[in-house]
């Protein structure tokens, strides 16, 4: 079913704030936003406008980390609000430390690894320049015959390889190419992604099912008043959104409109 629209100037009228919602997960893409304008006369529906005419609306898009664990509650967080001039872009989410154990000295390196925890931390290291060097630490498992617990492998990631690509999921089996191999001052072994690396997910982790419904949240409580921004929170690591489905109550019998 199509979804209905939704006005963003209902959600920024008076003084308020702008809107934002947050829940606590892990967002790996967002498909697309579809953003149609509205005639002020007619309030008619413009599929016809553009943005160098009207007024262009800006969206903010970041995600920030609360938890230590990335199975455990994360937070992303969007603001509509309104701009006069272009779409400026962020800078990318600085993410906190997580730990996913350590690391073995290991004296070969198996291409075939399999990702059985997902580690990610963001290092500041400020250069020379002034600049703030950004990191991803992927803890993956390595898959061997010759092991009867697999042992694990760090591989970094840095900019400009950066974000890491989408599959990259805890339990996932994952195929790593040309990677670059690095030894501690612990004689630790770790690897460091390359312009050649090359990445390929061979299968994706079991899917998992919610057993409860969600229950229904109402658009008209989080914008009255000076109340806060509405927050939910879920465990749950949250691959893909598909699809966001409101329905509509009515304002004399409170009920639900099909």
């Amino acid at each position: 079913a199509p979804l209905p629209h939704i006005y963003l100037a209902e959600l920024l009228q008076g003084d308020k704030a702008p809107f934002r919602a947050t829940a606590s997960c892990h967002v790996v893409s967002v498909f697309s936003l579809h953003l149609l304008w509205v005639c002020a006369h007619c309030t008619s529906i413009c599929p016809q406008s553009s943005a160098e005419v009207d007024e262009p609306l800006t969206l903010f898009l970041w995600t920030l980390c609360t938890s230590f664990s990335v199975l455990r509650p994360m937070v992303f967080s969007f603001e509509l609000e309104r701009k006069p001039s272009k779409i400026i872009p962020l800078e990318a989410p600085r993410l906190q430390q997580f730990q996913c154990g350590e690391s073995p000295f290991l004296t070969r390196v198996n291409p075939k690894i399999r990702l059985s925890c997902l580690s990610i931390q963001e290092p500041e290291h400020p250069r020379t320049s002034g600049a703030v060097k950004r990191c991803v630490k992927l803890t993956v498992a390595l898959e061997t015959a010759d092991y009867k617990f697999p042992p694990h492998l760090d591989v970094y990631i840095e900019d400009p390889h950066l974000p890491p690509p989408l599959g990259l999921l805890p339990g996932a089996r994952v195929y790593f190419h040309q990677l670059e191999k690095r030894v501690s001052r612990s004689h630790n072994v770790y690897c460091y992604f390359r312009s050649s690396t090359y990445v390929q997910v061979l299968h994706f982790p079991p899917d998992t099912t919610v057993s409860a419904p969600l229950p229904h949240i109402y658009l008209a409580e989080l914008l009255q008043g000076d109340k806060a921004p509405f927050r939910a929170t879920a465990s749950c690591h949250v691959v893909s959104v598909f699809s966001l489905h409101l329905l509509w109550v009515c304002a004399h019998c409170t009920s639900i409109c099909p």
